[in-house]
């Protein structure tokens, strides 16, 4: 689900904000190409240009979506390939591909498709999932810092094709690799000229079949899409719904529930606390097991014991638990002690996280591994 913002574009004063922000923007790219200014300092200013923006540049909104799968129908006009849909290179990404005979992929793109095509494949040696995240993050930021160096000149379409669980033509487990795909948006708004593009296929698949599936992918309604799965012999693009007015959450459909236990990691940051008094005041006798890296002791000079007395007068139970969510022998002994002190655990908000801002082109291995390892463990 999605919440955003939408301003009023019928204002004559909101078009002019919006023409002024893109001759900044531009301006800003400008001094940032040159060295005239440091990348922080774009940054910051393009956050002082948002936040400084008018209110009475027009009326805004907000609004709920939800994720809507759509069946793409191959007929003789939706196969029809336009000028627009035709990149002038594709670059295609492999993540984690079992039955995929990387080299015979490899030579099918390079000799079989019409354009100038590069591959990269990726597979991991790790065991555990959070490892293989880590891993192909990792190579995939080496990539695309290759591609932004470059500075394209001409349009390229940059496919991530990641693999899933499957049965009977159904989605059964999407695979936690499509969360890399935010990454190669991200590097789409440093360098429009990159087009992407996230493919989700069946796990089982082999090369000839991936072929086969490269293939349809050419055609012009799939390559214009941005997010498409393959489904046995269906092929499905995503798209946002919104939901109507009156149809959002409604007081009783709170996925929290009475007496349940949930751990909220990052429990005392400014997230952990907005979903720790979101639960504390929508049901009765919820259990909040709020974790964190410092101590008991330290906690409780920062107003720990305030914030435990505010929840605790909302009707929920609060435990402190001290664990680096980024160390996995500490989390695993964590899971185990919640599991032997109150038998069950019945959600997990996952609110611990830092932040080390900067553009893919600058980002090192070290930062964004410093910013993955709370999140990925």
């Amino acid at each position: 689900m999605m919440v955003c913002q939408r301003i009023n574009l019928k204002n004559s004063s909101t078009n002019k904000w919006i023409g002024n922000m893109d001759i900044k923007l531009d301006d800003l790219y400008e001094q940032l190409k040159n060295s005239r200014i440091t990348q922080e300092q774009a940054l910051d200013n393009i956050r002082e240009l948002w936040n400084g923006r008018d209110s009475e540049n027009g009326e805004s909104e907000n609004a709920l979506f939800e994720r809507e799968w759509k069946k793409i129908l191959l007929n003789d006009e939706n196969v029809l390939v336009t000028q627009a849909d035709v990149c002038d290179e594709e670059l295609i990404v492999l993540v984690g591909a079992i039955n995929i005979n990387a080299i015979e992929f490899e030579r099918y793109c390079h000799s079989s498709v019409s354009i100038k095509t590069r591959c990269v494949v990726m597979h991991s040696q790790q065991s555990r999932s959070d490892e293989q995240y880590q891993y192909y993050a990792q190579e995939l930021l080496q990539v695309l810092k290759s591609l932004l160096q470059e500075r394209p000149r001409q349009r390229i379409r940059v496919r991530l094709l990641v693999f899933s669980q499957c049965r009977n033509g159904a989605p059964r487990e999407s695979s936690v690799m499509i969360g890399l795909f935010g990454m190669l948006t991200s590097a789409a708004y440093e360098n429009p000229l990159i087009e992407p593009q996230l493919v989700e296929l069946d796990v089982e698949e082999s090369t000839s079949e991936l072929i086969e599936k490269m293939e349809t992918l050419q055609k012009g309604t799939i390559s214009r899409n941005k997010i498409v799965r393959f489904l046995g012999d269906r092929i499905e693009f995503s798209c946002w719904k919104k939901i109507k007015d009156g149809q959002a959450l409604r007081d009783d459909s709170y996925p929290w529930r009475n007496k349940a236990i949930y751990l909220i990691t990052g429990g005392l940051g400014g997230l952990g606390l907005v979903f720790a008094k979101e639960i504390a005041s929508k049901v009765n006798d919820a259990i909040l097991i709020l974790t964190g890296r410092r101590s008991l002791q330290d906690v409780r000079g920062s107003g720990f014991d305030d914030t435990l007395a505010e929840l605790r007068g909302m009707g929920a139970h609060c435990v402190y638990r001290q664990v680096d969510v980024a160390n996995y022998s500490e989390l695993s002994s964590l899971f185990a002690t919640i599991g032997d002190e109150f038998g069950q655990l019945n959600g997990i908000i996952h609110s611990a996280g830092l932040t080390k801002d900067n553009f893919i082109l600058h980002k090192s291995s070290d930062e964004l591994g410093e910013v993955f390892d709370p999140k990925v463990t």
